[in-house]
């Protein structure tokens, strides 16, 4: 199951992941938008740039946020590996290196990356509740389905796992992840 540290943020993850497909499912209930409904072709055209720049916000703003976040925290013990050899630039000559308590490396990576970890997933979600939004407003399947599949494809690859959490950590304290 992984590291109970995960928990939290997998539970997160998948709630914002499973609320998408409700709001996919209000969608395509009968009757829940309104019937004889003509939407303006213009708004779609207005909020798929905002709904675009909020999936952008998505994986810029975020990693600021963490990089901010882990560069102002105090550096943690590293000792060389084992019989592994870093894998980019000046770090070779050095030798590969990890976190001497990893656990304390874990608990500082989800303690300082979970604001920025929330943010992404909210980003994230809001490309969906764009396209929600269009489809409320009476837009056909092939107008508003793309908002959602964009956020689901997001939300894919951005599911919680202990290399992915300890990274900024570990790049913060100039070690391979």
């Amino acid at each position: 199951m992984g590291h109970p540290r995960m928990l939290t943020p997998r539970i997160l993850w998948f709630a914002l992941f499973v609320s998408q497909f409700l709001y996919l499912g209000m969608l395509l209930m009968p009757g829940v938008v309104p019937p004889g409904q003509v939407p303006e072709p213009v708004l779609a055209y207005a909020i798929a740039p905002v709904a675009l720049a909020a999936a952008v916000a998505s994986f810029v703003v975020p990693r600021m946020l963490a990089q901010a976040a882990f560069a102002a925290g105090a550096a943690l013990e590293t000792r060389p590996m084992e019989g592994k050899v870093a894998s980019a630039g000046y770090r070779s000559a050095l030798g590969a290196r990890e976190f001497a308590d990893r656990e304390e490396a874990l608990r500082i990576a989800v303690q300082r990356g979970f604001a920025p970890f929330i943010l992404r997933l909210a980003l994230n979600e809001s490309v969906a509740l764009f396209g929600f939004v269009l489809g409320y407003l009476g837009h056909p399947l092939t107008v508003w389905l793309p908002f959602f599949v964009v956020s689901w494809t997001m939300m894919a690859f951005r599911f919680p796992t202990e290399r992915g959490l300890l990274r900024p950590l570990a790049k913060a304290n100039g070690i391979d992840p």
